[in-house]
C-alpha cells in the first residue's frame, strides 16, 4: 500500500493495548482499502481462527509486525500462554515475532498536583495536607456532604472488562460503610450507560454520592487530587495498574483494587478493613 511512497522494506512495531478488541469484520473491509481478500484471507495472515470468513485486524497486526509491545511484561506472557489471549494464542504459536511489555506511565507535566492548574490547591509530598482543600473543593463542586469520611472515586471507561458490575455494586457498598463515592465515566455500550443513568437518578439526592456520566478533563484532575481512595476494578483481563500506581502516589491516594494485577502486586479489595484503614488515613 505504501510502496509508492518509498516504503519498500519498513520495520513495524505494533502496540497491542487490549486483546479484547480485535477488529473482526467481513472481508469487504479489505476491498474498501484496495486490498485483495484472496491474498490475505488465510490462516497465516488475516483470517480469523474462530469466525468463518472473517478478517481479524489484530491478528494482522501481529503477523505483519517485526515486534509487538503491550502494557506490561506479565500481560505479554498471559496473552500468549493463558486464556487471556482470547483466541489469539494460536496466532502467537504460528509466529516467531518478538513480544515485550512496556509499562504504562503518566505525563508528570500534566498529572502532577504540584503544578496542576485544574485543581483548587497545588500540593506536593511536603505539603500533602493541602490535599484536603481539594477534597473540600470537590465536595463543594458536586454538592457532597462535608463530614469526616473517606471519599472513594472511579474515573474511567465503563467497560465490561473493567468490571462495570463491580463498580455498580461498589457504590452502595461504599455508601453503606461510611464512605462517599464519586464516579466520572461513560460506556461505549448504550445499555451500560442506561444502567448508570438509572443509578445516578436513584442516588441523585444522596448527600454522599455523585455520578457524572461522561467525561470532563478538568473534573478528572480535581477528583484525583481530592479522593482518598481510587477504585481499580477488573472483571477479566490483567489490570494495567502501573499508571494508576503513579497517579495514586503522586496524588496521595489509596488504591482499592479488584481483579488480576497487571504485574506482580498486592490485591486490595474494598473490604470493611480497607475502609477502616482509609478512615484513619484520610484527610
Amino acid at each position: 500500500m505504501y510502496q509508492h511512497l518509498g516504503m519498500t522494506h519498513p520495520r513495524v512495531c505494533y502496540t497491542l493495548h487490549n486483546v479484547g478488541h480485535q477488529g473482526i469484520y467481513g472481508e469487504q473491509i479489505l476491498r474498501q482499502v484496495g486490498l485483495n481478500p484472496e491474498h490475505l484471507m488465510t490462516h497465516d495472515r488475516l483470517l480469523d481462527d474462530h469466525h468463518r470468513a472473517a478478517v481479524n485486524l489484530m491478528k494482522g497486526g501481529i503477523v505483519y509486525s517485526n515486534f509487538v509491545t503491550t502494557v506490561s511484561a506479565r500481560y505479554a506472557h498471559e496473552i500468549r500462554h493463558t486464556y487471556l489471549g482470547m483466541g489469539c494464542n494460536t496466532s502467537w504459536a504460528r509466529t516467531t515475532k518478538n513480544l515485550g511489555g512496556v509499562l504504562n506511565g503518566i505525563d508528570y507535566n500534566v498529572w502532577n498536583p504540584a503544578v496542576d492548574s485544574h485543581i483548587a490547591k497545588r500540593y506536593s509530598i511536603e505539603t500533602v495536607q493541602d490535599k484536603y482543600l481539594n477534597k473540600e473543593a470537590l465536595r463543594d463542586r458536586l454538592w457532597l456532604r462535608k463530614e469526616f469520611k473517606p471519599l472513594v472515586a472511579f474515573v474511567g471507561r465503563l467497560d465490561h472488562q473493567k468490571g462495570v458490575e463491580l463498580i455498580f455494586r461498589a457504590i452502595p457498598h461504599c455508601l453503606n460503610h461510611g464512605c462517599q463515592f464519586v464516579l466520572l465515566g461513560s460506556s461505549p455500550h448504550g445499555h451500560v450507560n442506561d444502567a448508570f443513568w438509572r443509578l445516578k437518578r436513584h442516588f441523585n439526592d444522596h448527600p454522599d454520592c455523585h455520578l457524572e456520566i461522561g467525561y470532563d478533563e478538568e473534573l478528572s484532575h480535581l477528583i484525583y487530587a481530592g479522593a482518598d481512595m481510587l477504585l481499580v476494578p477488573s472483571e477479566l483481563r490483567a489490570l494495567r495498574i502501573d499508571a494508576v500506581d503513579r497517579l495514586e502516589v503522586r496524588h496521595g491516594s489509596y488504591r482499592s483494587q479488584h481483579g488480576r494485577p497487571g504485574r506482580h502486586g498486592v490485591r486490595r479489595g474494598l473490604r470493611p478493613e480497607t475502609v477502616s484503614r482509609a478512615q484513619r488515613l484520610c484527610v
